[in-house]
């Protein structure tokens, strides 16, 4: 069994010193293992314990795509297999401590309860919804889950432009007393006017006119997911030793974890640990060759390696590649695995440039499946051990 604990502030600053919204529960339909609707509370101190492969990690991920962290890519792997050949993938979150007041521009200011934002709890509910059809995932819609007017001539409002706007507060005798310039004060005027808002449970697109906006100022007040969550982190065995904390990076935020030295305050040091890749043939250098040099010039005790293989896909034995692949495929891959060789794309070629199984990338089946199949056996036959052995000793020095 294990677990993911992720910790949260009620109020955490931005750069404006804007307070920060407080997720009360996420909301997940046909994301991976979520097949139905499900809703997950959210305290102070939330922890996920489950065995593994019951969907912890895929709450984390969920929210990775959600607060659009470099690290959170969503495609049609993602899609539930349950959930058929068409459906819709939703990712909510709820908040609370919501902001007073939304500026839409210089003159107009407005709230989320005076525009009928908030659900019937009076809090914020966001989903990004994704349409899949075909074997494809569509681009998000996002919306608002409100209790929003549903009257005939009052509805839609906060997607419709100043003259659409204009003409409504006309056809309500309203137009000698507002503002017409504000779709603010007309909306406010119309919604005031209405004997009957017909509240109700409604989705609100957040793309289009002042919706569009007030979502653009509310993205300023969403939480830092960056300070909640290190890419899945958890506490490992090397082995069972709770000091030790593993923090999973993508090479598209590695540049900013260096140069922003986010853990600096911890006062710890670090190991890194890099897939060499292959060396520019214009200088010979390797790709993540100055993160490393960074990290080993700290100063604090902190370590960089780069992996003596390609990547970490070239120390699973083939062996193990084919005890994953042959059950799904009823084929063994006999390519020659080397250190040097681009294993996705060897197994891609074997399959005539088929690139995912069962929606699954060939990267993602190895570094999942495959991984669990390697021995300590195994990984000495691909001359692996030694290498992967200093790594953990030099983790053991820094805990004694």
């Amino acid at each position: 069994m294990s677990s993911n604990i992720q910790k949260y502030s009620r109020y955490h600053l931005s750069k404006d010193y804007k307070i920060k919204m407080f997720l009360k529960e996420i909301n997940l339909k046909n994301f991976r293992g979520y097949n139905s609707d499900h809703r997950i509370p959210v305290d102070q101190l939330t922890a996920f314990v489950g065995k593994n492969d019951a969907g912890k990690s895929s709450i984390f991920d969920a929210l990775a795509i959600f607060f659009d962290h470099p690290l959170g890519k969503i495609d049609s792997s993602d899609v539930c297999v349950h959930a058929g050949n068409s459906c819709e993938v939703r990712i909510g979150c709820i908040f609370t401590d919501v902001p007073e007041e939304i500026t839409i521009d210089a003159t107009s200011k407005t709230s989320l309860k005076e525009e009928f934002l908030l659900n019937s709890d009076d809090n914020l509910e966001i989903h990004k919804v994704y349409n899949y059809s075909e074997g494809s995932l569509k681009k998000p819609k996002i919306f608002a889950i409100a209790n929003h007017p549903t009257a005939n001539i009052v509805e839609g409002l906060l997607t419709k432009k100043n003259p659409e706007l204009k003409k409504i507060a006309g056809k309500m005798s309203i137009d000698n007393y507002v503002d017409m310039r504000s779709n603010v004060a007309l909306r406010r005027a119309i919604w005031n006017k209405c004997d009957d808002l017909k509240l109700q449970t409604v989705e609100i697109p957040l793309e289009k006119e002042d919706a569009k906006t007030i979502w653009k100022q509310l993205f300023k007040y969403l939480p830092e997911y960056a300070l909640f969550r290190s890419d899945r982190p958890s506490t490992i065995d090397i082995f069972a030793d709770p000091r030790v904390a593993m923090v999973v990076l993508g090479g598209s935020t590695l540049q900013e974890w260096v140069n922003h030295h986010y853990l600096k305050n911890l006062r710890l040091p670090e190991i890194h640990i890099y897939d060499r890749d292959e060396p520019n043939p214009n200088n010979g250098s390797y790709k993540y060759q100055d993160a490393c040099d960074k990290v080993n010039a700290r100063g604090d005790n902190s370590l960089a390696f780069l992996t003596q293989k390609r990547e970490m896909e070239n120390y699973i034995h083939m062996d193990a590649i084919n005890e994953v692949f042959y059950p799904l495929l009823n084929q063994n891959f006999t390519f020659t695995l080397t250190d040097d060789c681009d294993v996705e794309n060897q197994i891609k070629s074997a399959l005539n440039g088929q690139g995912k199984i069962q929606r699954r990338s060939i990267k993602h089946w190895l570094n999942e499946d495959a991984a669990d199949k390697m021995t300590i056996d195994r990984l000495k036959e691909r001359a692996g051990y030694d290498e992967v052995k200093q790594w953990f000793e030099e983790i053991a020095k820094r805990v004694n």
